[in-house]
């Protein structure tokens, strides 16, 4: 009886592991079943694409021969009729990040989605700010190359002027534009300065074409250099805004000089850029341009950090930045007047032709409003060599000004506007509180402690000054 009870207790254990081992050897391709040891080369056709989920750009690659993960692989997006579907893994693409593209024209841009590169929008026109646009950064030089009103004739040469420096290669000119109406007629304007060298180019053909194809007339401005880039260049002989004129009949070149060079100023921002505490070397490296729809405005962008705050100023500001502007065809280099102090931020620095002012980066030029004057002097820190945001006048109406700040006894200042100060000779009346500095040029001590508002008024045949406890909070 027992043993008929232990035959039967194996029997059923055999069947149980016979069915086990059915189940596994009937186990369909491509379940995940426990891994193996990975395969030495993973089969081709044992690869699928499996669906990551919320990932909108990648999906993985599973071996079904080993039951393991092989890679990550980007989607591979097709258009199925208004969506973008990955042919491998069946993903639909969620559009989650876009960026903007150019257009094939490069004229315009839209928004694309950055994984399955659909285009999402229509056509924009480019916002160009200090010649390139603000949003998918289409230089203006790109424009120029593409635009359908330009010729195939382009303007190469060396110097500091619209050619460029160095720049004698096919393509990379500044391209000579149609003249509406004439279609055997080209021009181009733009800045040229005394010694510059320059020929008239076809990117197509690689025709040049230099001096003996001046007209006579134009060989007042302009003369023939043989020695330099091949030969037969034209010479600029004097600083100006020029517009070549060239004929594609005749290749002739007629050129007018139309006045002084137009919106060029080489200004620089210099003082604590990039850590430098040399403040007014000669670094010629941030160089403002001038706005194409605010003619006047100069700007640089540039983001003061920490290491531009150097502190150990010997009359310096402990967290703070100096900067000023640098021109470099003025014999004192550093302008007068643009000296500033500016904490840590993103800015972009504007220049009005009087008054260097820092905005946050990304305020539009029409925002843009200049302070005239400021407080300067030995303040909570020293504040003598340059003007700050913070420590700006605001303007209440036309020709009056006016700041409040809580002075301390013994701060000594002036009022300033770009290289014009206002000591204590301009007060009037007589403040309470305030004297004039004895061993000093009228600057302006407080002898009694508080919060006071400080008036300018322009609007008399000189700028005046008044004092007085300002009004209770």
């Amino acid at each position: 009886m027992k043993l008929k009870k232990w035959f039967g207790a194996v029997l059923s254990l055999l069947l149980v592991v016979a069915m086990a081992v059915g189940m596994v050897a009937c186990a369909p391709e491509g379940s995940e079943g426990e891994a193996k040891e990975p395969c030495e080369s993973h089969p081709t056709e044992k690869l699928v694409a499996k669906e990551i989920e919320g990932d909108n750009n990648s999906h993985q690659v599973f071996c079904t021969e080993c039951n393991n993960n092989v890679k990550k692989a980007f989607h591979n997006y097709k258009a199925e009729g208004n969506d973008m579907v990955c042919s491998d893994c069946g993903h639909k693409c969620t559009h989650a990040s876009t960026t903007y593209s150019v257009s094939e024209d490069y004229l315009h841009h839209y928004q694309a989605c950055t994984a399955c590169y659909k285009k999402l929008t229509e056509d924009e026109d480019h916002t160009m700010v200090n010649g390139t646009c603000s949003k998918c950064g289409t230089t203006q030089d790109t424009l120029d190359q593409h635009d359908v009103n330009n010729t195939t004739w382009e303007l190469l040469g060396n110097g500091a002027g619209m050619m460029g420096s160095n720049n004698w290669t096919s393509g990379n000119g500044k391209r000579l534009k149609k003249v509406e109406g004439d279609t055997d007629k080209a021009y181009i304007t733009g800045n040229m300065y005394a010694g510059d060298l320059f020929k008239v180019h076809d990117s197509d053909s690689d025709a040049w074409i230099g001096f003996d194809n001046v007209t006579t007339e134009s060989q007042t401005l302009v003369v023939k250099d043989n020695d330099n880039y091949g030969g037969w260049n034209i010479k600029v002989l004097q600083d100006g805004n020029y517009t070549i004129n060239f004929t594609l009949s005749s290749k002739s070149i007629a050129i007018v000089r139309n006045g002084d060079p137009k919106g060029v100023k080489d200004y620089y921002l210099v003082g604590c850029v990039d850590g430098d505490t040399m403040f007014g070397k000669d670094t010629r490296k941030y160089q403002l341009t001038e706005s194409t729809t605010t003619p006047g405005i100069w700007t640089v962008d540039y983001t003061v950090t920490a290491k531009d705050c150097p502190t150990n100023w010997p009359d310096g500001v402990d967290g703070y930045a100096k900067f000023a502007l640098w021109e470099t065809n003025e014999t004192k280099n550093i302008v007068d007047g643009t000296q500033m102090w500016v904490a840590p931020g993103e800015y972009t620095f504007a220049y009005n032709g009087s008054v260097l002012q820092a905005f946050p980066k990304d305020t539009p030029e029409s925002e843009f409003t200049f302070n005239e004057w400021f407080l300067v002097g030995k303040l909570n820190i020293d504040r003598w060599e340059g003007m700050s945001a913070d420590l700006a006048f605001t303007k209440s109406a036309e020709g009056v000004y006016t700041f409040t700040y809580d002075f301390a006894s013994g701060y000594e200042f002036k009022i300033r506007n770009g290289k014009t100060y206002l000591g204590f000779d301009s007060i009037s009346p007589a403040p309470t509180g305030f004297a004039a500095k004895s061993d000093s040029d009228t600057n302006i001590v407080c002898n009694t402690a508080g919060k006071y508002t400080i008036t300018v008024t322009t609007t008399g045949s000189a700028p005046s000054l008044k004092i007085e406890a300002a009004a209770a909070d």
